[in-house]
């Protein structure tokens, strides 16, 4: 799971990354469009687990959420530091 969340995460910030070189106005749409991204992806992840029958369901989603929450209060933290720095 780990492995799944830095390589999202991974991913998006380096389309962010790219699509801001020609043009720094684009920052909220690029970033509001790797959040659904990367949800989306979750709910891939979680699906292609349930679907395969995993046993202590429960658990994998309760893990799976507490990762994302984790991960996603991180990158808030992180993306309002940066945008302190800037003002």
């Amino acid at each position: 799971m780990l492995v799944f969340f830095l390589s999202v995460s991974f991913l998006t910030h380096r389309l962010v990354d790219t699509g801001l070189q020609d043009d720094q106005e684009r920052f909220i749409p690029l970033y509001l469009s790797a959040t659904v991204a990367r949800l989306v992806l979750g709910l891939t992840f979680i699906g292609f687990f349930l679907f395969r029958h995993i046993e202590q369901r429960r658990t994998f989603i309760l893990d799976f959420f507490v990762l994302y929450i984790c991960y996603a209060g991180f990158e808030i933290w992180a993306v309002t530091r940066n945008l302190r720095r800037d003002s």
